[in-house]
């Protein structure tokens, strides 16, 4: 999803950026400059993107050893919704048993007895 939003911007830059420089005379030598936060702005959307989709996979393949291919391709196409069904089942529902492979992270015990935090 934040992806989709970085190559949206990204493409709005650039109609812009060309509608701008379709408006001024030619032969000027004049050089069309992206406003000042754009580069900055969406550079950080990509990083966030990226950041948000390797914890996405990595979460996945750790989390389901039965099938990590499926789960990781599942998370690298929908990476937020994967998280946020992850946060659900091991913190809200404390599902026993769901992903006890991500080490001292909190949640539920395979016994479901106690919480570890």
């Amino acid at each position: 999803m934040l992806l989709l939003v970085a190559i949206g911007s990204a493409i709005q830059n650039a109609q812009k950026r060309a509608e701008i420089a379709g408006r001024l005379p030619t032969g000027l030598g004049q050089r069309v400059k992206p406003p000042a936060g754009a580069i900055g702005g969406l550079l950080a959307v990509w990083l966030l993107a990226l950041v948000l989709l390797i914890g996405a996979v990595v979460v996945a393949v750790r989390c389901n050893p039965q099938n990590p291919f499926l789960f990781g391709a599942l998370a690298f196409f929908f990476p937020e919704i994967y998280l946020i069904q992850y946060a659900i089942r091991k913190f809200a529902i404390r599902e026993p048993g769901y992903c006890l492979g991500m080490g001292g992270f909190g949640g539920a015990t395979a016994g479901a007895t106690e919480l570890y935090w």
